[in-house]
């Protein structure tokens, strides 16, 4: 068996057909990203903001017992590989590096984190331009101290805000930190704390707040292991924290709640999706809440419902409609594992009746998807919405 890294694009909510180039309608038929010797496994993918995308991924094709590396491709909006075929380098140091993740650089190009095994375990950061070319040191310039759940926003004033979760304290808390164009951290070495409450804080993610600074979600083990719950944060662009010491609470409803996704509201807060085990366990449902660039929670207290039919709704991703509400996809076990799809405007109303997207449904291994939504330059225009998925393709060779 091996992994390689394929794409499939997906016009919808419209009847264009138009797609022309390397893209296929076929949903057996897609475009392959990279297929070198060995395993190429965990896709990172963000919009170029020219209708293509930026993808790194681990590459294990000079797999020694003691490494694997981080690739990198560009793909334009026909379809086209605009870099090195099979990927540019980003890192080919010794040991492991792991779990890619992407960032806009606004300037054409793309950043990207990952884990590394170097120095006992760190953070590294590499820039690409347009071209596929390196910008910063060989291998990546060091960010911090080794962690995982790490997520990253581009802050819209010359820099990065970085975030992730590490056991520094003894259990795992949350930290962040701040970097700018040419990969020089900016706050505190290793980062500064954003929680550090009792038991775990896991899965980090971020997003800006309009002002240079960034709004943080995680899910929180505070009440207990089988009571976890959804917390937010704000920071400001000099680290500063700006909400109640250690975040507050988007969902304290009793059962877990975890998955937690984070996007903009567009008026200085975000929109958090998360996947809800409140009517039972192993029932998983999908729920969203609006919070205020002040804290306050918009919607109905521990979140309105996305989604609660039978079976579980997971594996979501999520994207800004532009104007205040959100797009919501995901993996549903009510029949056979299919994708589906639901709006939430600003004020959490549900916009569209539940619809699966027939496209994907002949996709096999859908278990092993990474679901990944964007607007042409992220917005919805005229009822049209670009989805681009990247998913692990096992096949025999």
């Amino acid at each position: 068996m091996k992994n390689s890294i394929t794409i499939l694009f997906i016009l919808f909510l419209t009847g264009y057909s138009g797609l022309n180039a390397q893209w296929s309608n076929d949903p057996t038929v897609n475009t392959p990203i990279c297929t070198g010797d060995e395993m190429q496994n965990y896709p990172a993918i963000i919009n170029d903001d020219a209708g293509g995308a930026f993808i790194a991924w681990e590459d294990s094709r000079d797999y020694t017992n003691t490494r694997t590396d981080i690739y990198a491709q560009h793909i334009n909006s026909s379809g086209y590989l605009e870099w090195s075929t099979e990927g540019v380098e980003i890192c080919t140091a010794s040991d492991f590096q792991h779990y890619p993740i992407t960032v806009s650089d606004y300037q054409d190009g793309v950043v990207i984190i990952w884990s590394d095994s170097r120095n006992q375990g760190s953070i590294y950061a590499q820039r690409v331009n347009a071209s596929g070319e390196i910008m910063w040191a060989t291998d990546g310039v060091e960010i911090g101290i080794g962690g995982s759940g790490i997520n990253i926003i581009n802050d819209g004033v010359g820099g990065f805000i970085l975030t992730w979760s590490d056991t520094r304290n003894g259990n795992d808390d949350i930290f962040a930190q701040r970097f700018d164009t040419s990969g020089t951290v900016l706050w505190t070495p290793d980062g500064i704390p954003i929680c550090t409450a009792t038991d775990n804080q896991w899965y980090p993610g971020i997003v800006s707040d309009g002002n240079g600074g960034a709004i943080i979600s995680w899910s929180d083990y505070r009440n207990g292991f089988n009571n976890n719950d959804i917390y937010v944060q704000r920071i400001d662009v000099n680290g500063n924290v700006l909400w109640m010491a250690d975040g507050i609470a988007v969902c304290a409803a009793t059962g877990r709640q975890y998955s937690a996704q984070i996007i903009s509201d567009v008026a200085n807060g975000a929109i958090v999706v998360w996947t809800d085990e409140r009517t039972g366990v192993f029932q998983n449902d999908l729920y969203a809440q609006r919070v205020s660039s002040a804290g306050a929670m918009m919607w109905t207290t521990n979140g309105v419902s996305v989604c609660t039919e039978s079976g579980s709704q997971w594996q979501h991703s999520i994207v800004s409609d532009n104007i205040g509400g959100v797009i919501i996809v995901w993996l549903d076990e009510r029949s056979t594992d299919d994708i589906y799809a639901q709006r939430l405007d600003k004020n959490g109303t549900p916009m569209w009746q539940t619809m699966v997207l027939e496209y994907v449904r002949l996709i096999g291994s859908r278990r092993k998807l990474w679901l990944v939504v964007m607007g042409v330059g992220g917005q919805l225009l005229s009822g049209k919405m670009n989805v681009i998925i990247t998913w692990i393709s096992m096949h025999k060779e």
